[in-house]
């Protein structure tokens, strides 16, 4: 008698792990595992990929004169604003480029003041229109091309700050460092960035964009 009792009780126990494992399984399968938090790819950021901080190499001596003996491309197209467009430009104002990204310079031969105290980098301030109604980021980039050494930008800042210096400068269309415009063509958007010319030379400047590119190239010096 006590024989079959304990019989009958291991059968109920086993029975028991059994249903226990079963439901384990089936919640297991009724229960998906989670999705892992999808990450926002990240907008343009304000401008610049150098290190933060980063300086231009020092300029030693005086500059020499703009050579005379730089390759030459094809003239770029050219732009002349239409007398609405604002953005403190005047109608008589024309760029060079092509669609979408046009500039106010620079021209050949650059020529720039010697470095100085107050100026250690020798530079020029190029004024850079996008648009219309695009907001992709364009790259400005460059060399000196008989050293083949990268062109230094200068990416002016807000009243009180100082300017940031790379030789990648982005125009980030969620940050343009001299506001906007919206004449009868579109938004346009529009940036100050300064040319720097640490040694005279000729240099290549790149404007790339998703799409597209143009390039010039202009004998600097003083």
């Amino acid at each position: 008698m006590l024989t079959r009792v304990l019989r009958a009780s291991v059968s109920r126990a086993s029975l028991l792990v059994l249903l226990l494992i079963a439901a384990g399984c089936a919640l297991d399968r009724a229960t998906p595992l989670a999705s892992p938090t999808a990450t926002p790819y990240p907008r343009p950021t304000a401008l610049p990929t150098s290190t933060p901080g980063a300086l231009p190499p020092a300029v030693t001596g005086p500059l020499a004169p703009a050579p005379t003996d730089c390759a030459t491309l094809p003239a770029p197209q050219t732009l002349t604003l239409p007398p609405d467009f604002g953005g403190g430009f005047h109608s008589d104002f024309t760029f060079t480029g092509s669609r979408p990204i046009w500039a106010l310079g620079p021209g050949s031969p650059l020529l720039v003041k010697q470095p100085s105290a107050d100026q250690p980098y020798p530079s020029t301030k190029v004024m850079w229109i996008v648009g219309p109604n695009y907001f992709q980021p364009v790259t400005l980039s460059g060399r000196e091309m008989r050293a083949n050494a990268p062109m230094w930008f200068e990416v002016y800042q807000g009243a009180g700050t100082t300017s940031i210096f790379t030789t990648h400068a982005t125009l980030d269309p969620g940050a343009p460092n001299r506001g906007s415009t919206e004449p009868s063509s579109g938004h346009w958007n529009i940036w100050g960035i300064g040319l720097l010319v640490l040694s005279a030379g000729c240099y290549e400047l790149d404007v790339t964009w998703s799409g597209g590119s143009w390039r010039v190239i202009y004998a600097a010096g003083s």
